[in-house]
C-alpha cells in the first residue's frame, strides 16, 4: 500500500478489519477520502493523520482504538467535510481549539466521544447539516447551531437541561430529531409546525416535558415517528395527527393523557406501531376499531382504565397481524438521499417504541420489521377472549392479563404458530386449558396463572417446559408441573352384577330390578348433596367466598405484601 501514492479513496469500512491502523498509510499523501469505520481495528489512532492534509473525508467511527485522542489532530485538514469518530475517546483542551481554525464540517458524528459539553467550535459551523453527539455526557442547556441546512440533529442520551430553545424551529430543513434520555423540562414548542414540510423523525422521550402536545400538525405534515414517551404529558392526543398520512410509529406511552381510545388514527393507512401504555385512557374499544388500521403490527394500551367488551370484529380486519412474514430480517427506517453534492448519498433514520414484550418492559431500538405484539394488560376488559385472534397467525406476543375476562381460553389461539408470549394470568377465565395449545412450538413465555381453570393441564411440546408458576392459583388444574395429580379421566363405571341361575323373565326382571335400586341410590344421594350443600353455602357464604373465592386470593395476595 505504500508504494500506491497516487491514490485518492481508500474505503474500508464495514469489513471484519482487525489489527492497527498502518503506518504505511501516511505515505498515500493524495488521499481525499479515508474510510475504516465499521472495523475491529485496535490499538492508538496514529497521529500521521493530521499530515494528510488533503483528506476530505475521516471516517475511524466504531473501532476499537484505545487511549483518549486529541481532538486537534482532526483540524488541520481546510477541506475535511466528513468526520465520523463514533466511539473514540476525544480530548479537546480548549487552549489548543481556540487558537485553530476549523474547517466547515457537513457531517460530524461524535457519538460516545466522553464529551461533557458543546464544543465551542460549534458555534460557527454555518454549514453543518448531520451532528450526532448522542451517548455522551452533555451537560446545561441545549445548544443548536447556527446552521439553517441542519438535516439530523441528534443528542439523545445526555444530560441536557434546561427547556428546548425556539430557535430550533428555525431549521426548516430538519428531517431527524432526536433527544431522547435526557432531563429536559417545560413545553413542547408550538412553533414546531414550521418544520411540517421536513421533519420525518421527532423523538423526545424520557424527558421531564409537561403541558399538552401540540394541536398544530398540518396537512403537509411528513413526520414517519414521534416517540414522546416516558414524559410528563397531558391532556388529549391531538387530532391534528390524523393530517400526519405517513405516520408509521406513534408513542405516547407512560404520560398523563386523558382521552378515549383514539380511532381515528385507524384511518392512518402506514401506521404500524402505537403505544398509549400507562396513560389514563378510559370507555370502551369501539366495534369499529376493526375496520381501520390495515397496517398495524404493534398496539400497546396496557395500564389504562379501558373497559367493555373485546369484540371479534375488532381484530377481523387486522390483517398485518395475519401474515407469517418470510422476508429477510430488517429495521424499521427513514431512508433519505437528499444529502447533498459531496456529502453522504444516502442515510437511514431508525425507528423506537417502548412496549412491554415477553414480561418485561422493552425499548426496541430500533424496530424489528416483523415484531408483532398485542398487549392489552391492566385494564378493566370484560367477556370472553374473541375467537377471531386466532386468525392473526403473525402475532408474536399476546398480553391479556389483569383484566375481568371470563368463558373459556378460545382454542383458536392453538393457529397462532408464531407465538413466543402468551400472558392470560389474573382474569375469570373457567374451563380446561385447550389441547391445541401444545401446537404453540416458539412459547417462551406463558402464563394462565389466577383464574378459575380446571382440569388436567395439556402435555407435550413446549408447554413441557413451563415452572407452577405459569398454572398457579387455580384450584380445578392438576397434572405436571403442579403437585396435585389427576384422578381417573373418566368417573368409574357401576359395579357388574353377577348372572344367578335364573333363566328367562325372572333373570330378567331380578337384574332390572338391581339397576332401578342402584339408580334410585345414586340419584338420592346427588339430590341430598346439592340440598346440603345449598344450605351450608347459604348460611356460611361469607366465610366459603373469603376462604375459597377470587377474593380470598386477593385478600392474601394483599397480606403478603
Amino acid at each position: 500500500m505504500a508504494n500506491l501514492t497516487y491514490l485518492s479513496k481508500l474505503g474500508l469500512g464495514r469489513n471484519n478489519l482487525t489489527g492497527e491502523v498502518p503506518p504505511s498509510i501516511a505515505n498515500l499523501t493524495r488521499l481525499t477520502f479515508l474510510e475504516l469505520g465499521n472495523n475491529g481495528l485496535h490499538g492508538s489512532i496514529p497521529s500521521f493523520i493530521s499530515r494528510l492534509e488533503n483528506l476530505q473525508v475521516i471516517d475511524l467511527a466504531e473501532n476499537r482504538f484505545s487511549g483518549p485522542v486529541e481532538f486537534d489532530l482532526f483540524v488541520k485538514q481546510k477541506d475535511l467535510t466528513i468526520l465520523q469518530l463514533t466511539d473514540v475517546v476525544l480530548i479537546m483542551h480548549p487552549a489548543a481549539l481556540n487558537n485553530a481554525t476549523f474547517p466547515q464540517f457537513m457531517d460530524l458524528q461524535l457519538a460516545r466521544c466522553n464529551l461533557t459539553q458543546f464544543p465551542k467550535f460549534l458555534h460557527n459551523q454555518t454549514a453543518i447539516k448531520l451532528l450526532d453527539l448522542s451517548n455522551n455526557q452533555i451537560e446545561g442547556p441545549l445548544f443548536h447551531p447556527p446552521s439553517s441546512n441542519l438535516w439530523r440533529y441528534d443528542l439523545s442520551y445526555n444530560a441536557l437541561s434546561g427547556e428546548i430553545p425556539t430557535s430550533i424551529c428555525n431549521a426548516t430543513s430538519l428531517v431527524g430529531f432526536y433527544l431522547d434520555q435526557n432531563t429536559l423540562t417545560g413545553k413542547i414548542p408550538q412553533c414546531l409546525r414550521n418544520l411540517s414540510n421536513s421533519l420525518a423523525m421527532l423523538s423526545l422521550s424520557d424527558n421531564i416535558l409537561q403541558g399538552t402536545i401540540p394541536n398544530t400538525f398540518s396537512s403537509a405534515c411528513t413526520l414517519k415517528m414521534i416517540n414522546l414517551a416516558n414524559n410528563q404529558l397531558q391532556g388529549q392526543v391531538p387530532r391534528s395527527l390524523a393530517n400526519c398520512s405517513s405516520l408509521e410509529v406513534l408513542d405516547l406511552g407512560n404520560n398523563f393523557i386523558s382521552d378515549i381510545f383514539p380511532n381515528w388514527l385507524g384511518a392512518l393507512p402506514e401506521l404500524q406501531a402505537l403505544a398509549l401504555r400507562s396513560n389514563r385512557l378510559y370507555g370502551a374499544l369501539p366495534i369499529r376499531i376493526g375496520i381501520g388500521f390495515p397496517s398495524l403490527r404493534i398496539i400497546d394500551l396496557s395500564n389504562n382504565k379501558l373497559t367493555g367488551s373485546l369484540f371479534d370484529e375488532i381484530f377481523l380486519n387486522w390483517h398485518a397481524m395475519g401474515v407469517r412474514h418470510q422476508s429477510q430480517l430488517m429495521y424499521m427506517a427513514f431512508t433519505a438521499s437528499q444529502m447533498g453534492s459531496g456529502f453522504s448519498t444516502e442515510s437511514s433514520l431508525y425507528y423506537s417504541i417502548d412496549i412491554k414484550y415477553r414480561g418485561k418492559e422493552t425499548k426496541h431500538e430500533p424496530i424489528l420489521n416483523i415484531l408483532t405484539s398485542i398487549d392489552l394488560s391492566n385494564n378493566e376488559f370484560v367477556g370472553k377472549i374473541p375467537d377471531s385472534i386466532g386468525n392473526l397467525t403473525g402475532l408474536q406476543a399476546l398480553n391479556l392479563s389483569h383484566n375481568k375476562l371470563i368463558g373459556s381460553i378460545p382454542r383458536s389461539l392453538g393457529h397462532l404458530s408464531n407465538l413466543e408470549s402468551l400472558d392470560l394470568s389474573c382474569n375469570l377465565l373457567s374451563g380446561e386449558i385447550p389441547q391445541q395449545l401444545t401446537k404453540l412450538t416458539f412459547l417462551e413465555i406463558f402464563n394462565v396463572s389466577y383464574n378459575h381453570l380446571i382440569g388436567p393441564i395439556p402435555q407435550g411440546n413446549q408447554l413441557n417446559t413451563f415452572g407452577d408458576d405459569s398454572f398457579e392459583g387455580n384450584i380445578g388444574l392438576c397434572g405436571s408441573p403442579l403437585l396435585n395429580n389427576c384422578g381417573e379421566s373418566e368417573a368409574q363405571s357401576p359395579p357388574q352384577l353377577q348372572h344367578s341361575s335364573y333363566d328367562g323373565e325372572d333373570e330378567e326382571s331380578s337384574t332390572l330390578i338391581q339397576w332401578i335400586i342402584i339408580s334410585m341410590g345414586y340419584l338420592s344421594g346427588l339430590v341430598v348433596g346439592v340440598i346440603l350443600g345449598c344450605i351450608f353455602v347459604g348460611q356460611y357464604h361469607e366465610w366459603f367466598v373469603d376462604t375459597f373465592g377470587r377474593r380470598g386470593w386477593l385478600n392474601k395476595r394483599r397480606a403478603r405484601r
